[in-house]
């Protein structure tokens, strides 16, 4: 299930940023006007355009992240048997929903790194107009860790 939803992640971050490339002549275009619209940004920076034009240091945050998710996926893959035996049903869906949590923040990572190694910043294209310009794996990374967090604080056997 992991492999299939990061790699959704993946597939789904990439094709709308080439989506949103090879339309950039025809942007910004207003879905909502003065609500929401599509526009081609580049960001050299972090979220909200923070320590712009710092490749490297992204690429090797990005790395890092992805091999402590890797990680922290396996060793969940192997507790799953053990928590079924220990404390049932319930420990499993607390397990599942912190895996799916890590496997959106790594989709995003892994989305957004690629846009790094290729061109040396991000697409970014949605513009809410009230918030800054983001993407899919934006919002794959924002969606996984609010699920992380409340997943260790609210649902997760392993603190229990």
């Amino acid at each position: 299930m992991t492999i299939i939803l990061i790699t959704s992640i993946v597939v789904l971050d990439q094709l709308s940023k080439y989506v949103v490339t090879i339309n950039e002549s025809r942007l910004p275009y207003d879905i909502w006007p003065g609500i929401f619209s599509i526009q081609s940004t580049h960001n050299h920076g972090a979220a909200f355009s923070i320590l712009q034009n710092k490749t490297y240091f992204f690429v090797a945050v990005a790395v890092i992240a992805i091999v402590m998710i890797i990680g922290l996926l396996n060793g969940i893959a192997r507790q799953k048997a053990a928590l079924a035996a220990l404390r049932g049903q319930a420990a499993i869906r607390g397990i599942v929903f912190v895996e799916i949590a890590l496997s959106l923040v790594m989709g995003g990572a892994i989305g957004n790194l690629i846009d790094r190694l290729r061109f040396g910043y991000v697409i970014d294209f949605l513009d809410f107009k009230v918030w800054p310009v983001f993407n899919i794996a934006d919002s794959a990374i924002t969606i996984g860790m609010i699920m992380l967090i409340f997943g260790v604080f609210k649902v997760s056997p392993c603190i229990r």
